[in-house]
Parts: C-alpha cells; structure tokens; sequence
C-alpha cells in the first residue's frame, strides 16, 4: 500500500485547485495574452506540488529511478513560473514607459530558462541525478546538489528582484489604499514573499540552513494563491481582460467537487491498494483528465463547430454555451450581470463611448445585433434553413417564446398536446411544409441541430467583433 500522509493529499488537493482555476481562466478567455500567463503559473505551479507525491512515494519504497524520473519531469514547473511571472508584471507595464532593462530582463528569462531546463533535463551538472544510484544515498534529495546548482539562483534571484520592482512601479501609479493599489499590492507581495525565500531554499540545498519541503510547497502555493486573490478581487487585469468570477464559477467548482467526489470515493470505501507509482500515475492523470474536461467540453463543440463552418475565423473568444445562456437570459438583466461574457473588451468600449449606459445595457445590444446580423434579406416567409434559425433566434430572444411554441410556429413536430388539441381552432404555424422546395425535415432533431446551428453563428459574429476590436485598440495604443 502507498503511503499517502496529510501533507501530500494537501499538496494534492491544492494542486488540483490551482489547476482547476488554472482551467477556468483559459475557458473565459483562451487569446489573452495575460490570461495565457497566469494561467501557465497556476499549471506549473499545480504541477510541481502535486508531483511531490510521486517523490515521496520513489524515497519511501526505495525506488530511486522513479524519484530521478519524477524530478526530470517536472523540473520545467520550477523555472516557468518565474518567467510567466516576470512576463505578467512587464505586460502590466504600459508600453511607452517600458525601459531597456525591463525588455533585456524578458529576453534573460526566457533564454537562461531554457538553458537551465536543458541542464536539469540531460546533464548531471546542477543535479546529480547518478548519486541517487549509488549504495550510500540515503534518499535525501538535498544529497544530489550538482556542483552548478547555484545557477539556479542567478537564474531567479534577479527575475524576482525585476518582477517585484515593475510591481512596484505600477503600484505607485496607483491612489493609495485604492482597488488599483490593491490590484497591484497583493502580487507584489507574492514576488516578495519568492525573492526573500529563494536564497533561504537554495541554501537548503546546500545544507547551510535546514531544507524543508513543506517551506517550499507554502511559498510556492501562496503566491498562487496571491494572484488568484488580486484577479478575483481586484480584476488584476487591465479592462480588457477582466475575467468574471461569479456564480457560474462557483456552481462550476461545486459540480467539479462533487464529480471527483463520485470518482475518488471509491478507492477510499473499497480500500482499493495502490502497488505501483504507475498505477497512481494513472488515478492522477484521470483527475487532472475529469477537471479539464468539464469546462473544456463547450469550447471543444465551438471549436468543432468553426472547423466544420469557418475553418479561417480561428479559435473563438466565446463559445456557445456562454451565448445560449445570454441569449435565455436577455430579458432577465439582473442574471446577466453574472454572464462571463461581460469580460469582452467591446463591451467595456461600447460603455466608454457612451454607446450603452452599462455594461449589460452593452450586452444586450450586441446580443441583439449578432441576431439581426442573420436577418434573411429576402423571401422572409419561405421555410428555409436560414429563416429558420433566424425565427428561432427572435421567438427565443425577443418573444421570451417557449420551446413547445417555437416548434409549432416554425413546422415542428412533438409540441406540447395543449398546443396539439388547439391546433383546428388556431391560425397555421408561420412555417408550415407546403412546397417540395421547403426544408421538408420537421422533426425535434432536425429542430435542436438548427438551434444549435443558430446560436454558434451568434457566437462566431460576437467572436469576430471582439476580435475586430481589440485589433482597432491595439493600432490606436500603439
């Protein structure tokens, strides 16, 4: 049986929580520069706190080429975050005022980064992974302190020491005390909290102070923890990129617990015995799996939608889940003021141009013209694919009509028997099959396919709008 103490199902479970947030700021805006980056510090940072169970597991079952493998695999999770973190607090730094060290220390980083990857990866030169062969190795991991180690330090003393100073730099831009000095407070305290603690560690190593996982999972936790506060707090990003974390988050975190829930209980009720690190790689991998697919799967069916239809608009910014909700929601303003589409940048410049009086105000009128975007020219009355989809949008949208109405008004079959039993006493639907050239399929699953068909053309046309705005903000900020 593998040993599983408190501290690794913590480290796991922290881990697994970084990640899941992780994958949720990348479903509200997958093209944002910013939101790529803290989303790639949440991973690795998931990453190398839950690989520290396989560590643990390799020392206290002898199994040393299991504890060399686990520590080249994720070795890439120590360096990233640094680098992505110095990214973030450069980007946060408005262009004109960026001087050269700032854009030489980005170069530095990502350079020196993947230098010090290839050296853990494939050499013994900062760690020597052949110690851990040896009879006397003893399972201590500070033991295999290469004699080139301290280039870890001269790697992310000096990126820590920059991203603290550009945090610094925008924190003083701000009103004190503000939402904006806050923005800005809690992840340079972060940067802080890894700076004064890079050199205590790497003397760790070095046997000068005593060495401690657990001081490394805490630093290294906490300043994720850090951002996730400043960016669902403080919306740590710029205007644009603002991500929304309301309702649908939280409902989303509860499903996701209640998913893993099902899945782990039984390994606990059936006492089922982890023999092998192969076998919980497998159970690992299957949790990060169920995490990612849950939030993954709309943006996979948009996805496989712009394949089939605009195979050249690229990835959308939205997908057609978020839409559909706005579309059921659009005469309910106070449910939209917790849509995760109000993180579109078009949205806040339709506001700023005084176009719309508030943000849902904004919502509601791209909403509005995305539908009448489709709006057959001509032969409105003839029952085609097109007018279909655009009277199913309207009825949907505008009418607040219900399903059951919807399919009788445009030729459907299996309405509700109310609307059956009345069907002699009231007027023909508006799109009855009554032409060979008519779209002659009336059944629901020709109706849900249309539907679906409807929303996603809505969602391609917010999509390229907001993709079209940032394009225009971009040309006039630069």
């Amino acid at each position: 049986m593998i040993p599983l103490t408190l501290q690794i199902i913590i480290e796991f479970i922290g881990g697994l929580f970084l990640w899941w947030v992780a994958v949720y700021l990348v479903m509200q805006n997958p093209l944002n520069r910013l939101v790529q980056l803290v989303a790639g510090i949440l991973i690795s940072i998931s990453f190398f706190v839950t690989s520290d169970i396989f560590l643990n597991i390799a020392l206290a079952t002898h199994q040393y080429q299991y504890l060399i493998l686990a520590m080249k695999a994720s070795l890439w999770s120590i360096f990233l975050p640094v680098i992505f973190l110095y990214h973030i607090s450069f980007v946060l730094i408005i262009e004109k005022e960026r001087a050269l060290w700032q854009k030489l220390m980005l170069c530095f980083g990502y350079l020196f980064g993947g230098v010090m990857i290839f050296l853990e990866t494939f050499t013994n030169l900062t760690t020597n992974y052949l110690l851990a062969y040896s009879p006397n190795f003893a399972g201590d991991i500070t033991d295999l302190t290469g004699k080139y180690y301290w280039l870890l330090g001269v790697f992310l003393i000096p990126l820590l020491f920059a991203a603290t100073a550009n945090f610094y730099l925008a924190l003083k831009t701000q009103a004190k005390f503000s939402k904006g000095w806050y923005k800005f407070f809690w992840p340079l305290l972060g940067t802080l909290l890894g700076l004064i603690s890079s050199p205590i560690i790497l003397l760790s190593y070095y046997k000068i102070v005593p060495h401690s996982l657990l001081f490394e999972d805490f630093v290294y936790l906490s300043v994720g923890l850090l951002f996730i506060y400043s960016i669902v707090k403080y919306d740590l990003f710029i205007e644009e990129t603002k991500i929304v974390f309301g309702r649908t988050f939280l409902y989303s975190s509860v499903g996701m617990t209640i998913i893993l829930l099902l899945y782990i209980s039984p390994l606990i009720f059936l006492k089922i015995q982890l023999l092998s690190v192969g076998v919980l790689l497998l159970l690992c991998v299957l949790v990060y799996l169920i995490v990612a697919t849950h939030p993954l799967y709309s943006w996979l069916v948009t996805f496989a939608h712009d394949l089939a239809q605009n195979p050249s608009s690229g990835l959308s910014v939205v997908n057609d889940n978020e839409v559909y909700q706005v579309l059921k929601d659009y005469n309910k303003p106070e449910k939209l003021e917790d849509s995760t589409l109000l993180r579109l940048g078009l949205i806040d410049r339709e506001v700023q141009k005084q176009d719309a009086s508030t943000p849902v105000d904004a919502l509601r009128d791209i909403v509005k013209d995305a539908v009448e975007y489709f709006k057959p020219e001509e032969d409105e009355r003839r029952r085609t694919s097109q007018n279909l989809k655009y009277y199913l949008l309207k009825m949907l949208v505008f009418d607040r009509a219900e399903e059951g109405q919807i399919l009788w008004e445009l030729g459907f079959e299996e309405y509700p028997l109310r609307i059956m039993t009345k069907e002699g006493e009231s007027r023909p639907p508006l799109f009855k099959v009554t032409a060979p050239s008519d779209y002659v399929y009336t059944s629901r699953n020709a109706y849900l396919a249309l539907k679906k068909e409807a929303i996603h053309n809505v969602a391609w046309r917010i999509s390229y709008l907001e993709k079209l705005s940032n394009k225009r903000f971009s040309r006039r900020t630069s």
